[in-house]
């Protein structure tokens, strides 16, 4: 009676907080707020075993031949609370169906100053899977890795492909006879000019229960890796000494400058069709040895750690760099309706005694998600929980997405900004929706134009009463201001396979792709979505995305030579100054313009020979915000470099 109560009491809640909302476009904000102070977060660090499996060039399959791969029934990625969470869910839709609305987001406009702009794309290896857990990662040879739950392929960046669909269970076919492989990562490492493939098993099995990395040996994706397992049944890693025999699910991945992090949620089996979640934990690994071969890589599991997360996200750094021997992680507080994010962050590498500290950031109070409508059916899709979706770090402050309840029972994307304060972490909130639109499964990515700037894409799917599923992406500028929405694939059709745990659902997600290609001249973002086809099935799309807050005329222009050019100091105070080193003599042109494309002013013109030139000016006036400069060298444009003015 008293948890009836309970889930009562909530459920009202959660009506009256939307009753009185208007259906408009929501970006609400939160400002930087106190955060309580960091401290020591006790774990238990137990050395876990790293087998070395051999290194060869993974088995390319043949697409004549490979199998039609069903829902992953035995999959089951669990709530916390999953009775309430499932209860709670219904009774959203229940309410959202009542209220259908027309479907009004081409109404909703807001400046389209800084919308993203979907340059190009391209269909991917389809799959009957469900969910397809899309994964993708490019690298600075324009190689990209797309992958998804049974299956990843090569491509370049014009969508040609450069091998034959790659079925899992084939990749790791020299390592392991496990057929039910599933919850593929892949990542690109910028420091190393190398990919890290991520794969786990997924039978429920706890004994010898290992996950699956693979290291490229050169930054071709089509080549050989080397092959690790790490075994991650907390009972046999601990000791007998530990309750439950656990398997590993839900993975997260993130590099430092020498170790790569993994992070999952621990289940234990209590019957042959029902699991308990038990705790959260952090594989540590020395990358730098693996991506050399080594037999015997130091690994490492954290795992009682304090405050009991659900779902460890970990911040990889969004741009072409590391940042030290340090990994924050993020994770949302599970299924509660307070508001509330927990930072973890773990300093030192996994061979120099690692340590773990946390801290609890307040943002606004969040519920669980309804489920995503579809067109023409009461068949849903099932978003899950409130559990962490993606994170990356830039300059100090932490990028991190998940979805939960929006305006009118729909679906929003909460993104948040986190940043450190002398010994505290603060957080800036928005939550992204539109009228009538379920916005699931985010992921984040940078597109900002220095190391400075926090400008932000995130690639979500979406679905709604009115739109079959599709992939859409949304930009954030460094103020925190929202673009509209970009279609990137559009559905055809909904989609209705059956989940036999929750009937009359179809398992949504889990996750999005995204990757930065770290050496595009402009901020470049590749997103990697599902769409829902004729066949009433799932298809997968690779787009890639730039933005219009770069101003058109200087993102689209072709640079000429590879000049030497220094901005210094950026942000600018007072006086800045830039340094070229010129390859021919001539006419140079330095202009400055606003992030719409706006001529604000010819900064300088003279003849120049070749050589190192500095010019110096003072800040003129100029507002406070960001500019871009435009030098031009005999009527060819040398560089676009992006100015951030300071008070």
């Amino acid at each position: 009676m008293l948890v009836h109560y309970l889930w009562l009491e909530q459920h009202f809640f959660f009506m009256k907080k939307y009753i009185l909302t208007l259906l408009t476009f929501c970006s609400a904000t939160f400002l930087y707020g106190q955060a309580a102070t960091i401290k020591p977060a006790a774990a238990t660090q137990t050395m876990t075993t790293a087998t070395y499996l051999g290194t060869f060039q993974p088995e390319e399959s043949d697409p004549i031949l490979m199998p039609e791969i069903k829902g992953l029934t035995d999959h089951i990625n669990k709530s916390v609370n999953e009775e309430y969470v499932q209860r709670y869910k219904d009774s959203l839709d229940k309410i959202k169906r009542a209220a259908l609305p027309i479907d009004v987001q081409s109404s909703s406009k807001t400046t389209a100053s800084i919308d993203p702009v979907k340059v190009s794309g391209f269909g991917t290896t389809t799959s009957q899977s469900t969910p397809m857990d899309n994964t993708v990662a490019i690298g600075k040879n324009g190689f990209i890795i797309a992958a998804h739950n049974s299956a990843l392929r090569i491509y370049n960046k014009n969508g040609t492909a450069q091998s034959a669909p790659i079925m899992f269970t084939n990749f790791w076919s020299s390592v392991t006879g496990k057929n039910s492989l599933c919850d593929p990562l892949v990542y690109f490492d910028p420091k190393a000019d190398r990919f890290i493939v991520f794969t786990q098993i997924c039978d429920r099995s706890t004994l010898n229960n290992v996950v699956f990395l693979a290291f490229s040996t050169t930054n071709d994706p089509a080549g050989s890796y080397h092959y690790y397992s790490f075994r991650t049944n907390l009972r046999e890693v601990i000791g007998t000494s530990y309750p439950v025999d656990t398997w590993f699910d839900y993975p997260k991945m993130a590099v430092s400058k020498s170790d790569v992090f993994v992070t999952g949620n621990m289940f234990a089996n209590v019957s042959a069709t029902q699991s308990t979640y038990v705790e959260s934990v952090i594989l540590q690994v020395d990358k730098n040895a693996c991506y050399a071969g080594q037999t015997n890589p130091t690994a490492q599991l954290f795992n009682n750690i304090t405050g009991d997360p659900f779902t460890l996200v970990p911040a990889g750094h969004g741009r072409d760099d590391d940042y030290g021997d340090v990994m924050h992680f993020a994770a949302t507080n599970r299924v509660s309706t307070t508001g509330n994010i927990k930072m973890y962050t773990v300093t030192n590498n996994v061979n120099n005694n690692p340590i773990i500290s946390t801290a609890d950031v307040a943002i606004p109070a969040f519920g669980i998600p309804a489920n995503g409508l579809q067109p023409g059916t009461n068949f849903v899709l099932n978003t899950g929980d409130n559990r962490g979706m993606s994170a990356m770090y830039v300059d100090g402050t932490v990028h991190f997405v998940f979805h939960s309840d929006g305006p009118g029972n729909y679906v929003a994307i909460n993104y948040n900004r986190l940043r450190r304060s002398g010994n505290t972490w603060v957080a800036q909130n928005k939550l992204i929706s539109f009228p009538n639109i379920d916005c699931g499964y985010p992921s984040v990515a940078s597109m900002g134009y220095t190391n400075q700037d926090q400008s932000a894409l995130i690639v979500y799917d979406y679905s709604s009463a009115t739109n079959f599923p599709g992939v859409r992406a949304v930009f954030v500028d460094n103020n925190m201001n929202v673009s509209n929405a970009i279609e990137l694939q559009s559905g055809v059709q909904n989609v209705q396979i059956i989940d036999q745990i929750r009937p009359g659902q179809t398992r949504w997600g889990d996750y999005t792709g995204i990757s930065r290609e770290h050496n595009a001249s402009t901020p470049t973002v590749w997103g990697f979505g599902m769409w829902g086809n004729a066949n009433g099935t799932w298809s997968n799309y690779v787009s890639e995305i730039k933005t219009s807050a770069w101003p058109v005329s200087i993102k689209d222009e072709k640079v000429d030579q590879a000049q030497s050019i220094e901005l210094y100091p950026n942000p600018i105070v007072d006086s800045w100054s830039i340094k070229l080193d010129i390859v021919e003599a001539g006419k140079l042109d330095v202009l400055l313009y606003d992030l719409n494309g706006k001529k604000i002013r010819n900064l300088h013109t003279a003849n120049v020979s070749k050589g190192r030139v500095v010019f110096s000016f003072n800040k003129n006036g100029l507002s406070t915000g960001t500019y871009v400069v435009k030098i031009v060298l005999n009527n060819s444009t040398i560089g676009n470099e992006k100015i951030i003015v300071s008070k």
